[in-house]
């Protein structure tokens, strides 16, 4: 039996929600972080002809539970800024966010979207609107501007990569505790 169009995009939606999140860590680095998970669902959903707008957020990373000394690492001269994707259904406009993982939700009491209840996983400080969007994608063109950023903040995303692989880590090693009871 053919899937529905919701289901089809609520599976394409879980498929990559699932993968596992990471930050980039160098300008060429491929990632699973909120912007590549959400736009390439953004074009998967249009494909099925679900009308989708980008949403693009400040928030606080210590809202991540990151420990002390890897939040100290962050470059203050650069807004930690989450991406996510609003979907009109029914000519409403409702979040859904692919970027955390079940699993790293799970663990680490993160906020988890689902195709249902649409949120976003981070609680914005600042909502870009279209002008401020627009400008900031535009200064992120300046290739110096993005080798200052790789450079003043990657023992930062390194940091966080490695936090959240070692949090994963943790959670497989207990739930293998946990089922060999």
């Amino acid at each position: 039996m053919a899937l529905s169009r919701d289901q089809m995009a609520q599976r394409i939606f879980e498929e990559i929600r699932e993968r596992p999140y990471r930050v980039k860590e160098t300008a060429v680095d491929e990632s699973n972080n909120c912007a590549k998970k959400n736009l390439e669902l953004s074009q998967r959903l249009a494909m099925l002809r679900y009308e989708v707008r980008g949403r693009l957020v400040e928030f606080e990373w210590a809202e991540m539970g990151l420990p002390a000394d890897i939040l100290a690492l962050y470059p203050d001269e650069f807004p930690a800024t989450h991406y996510y994707l609003e979907v009109c259904e029914n000519g409403k406009w409702r979040a859904l966010d692919a970027s955390w993982d079940s699993r790293l939700a799970q663990t680490l009491n993160y906020r988890l979207c689902d195709w249902q209840n649409g949120q976003a996983g981070l609680t914005s400080t600042h909502d870009y609107n279209g002008e401020e969007l627009a400008a900031y994608l535009q200064t992120w063109w300046d290739q110096q501007l993005v080798a200052d950023y790789f450079l003043k903040a990657g023992p930062f995303l390194v940091a966080v990569n490695q936090w959240l692989t070692k949090q994963r880590l943790q959670s497989e090693n207990i739930s293998s505790l946990m089922a060999a009871r």
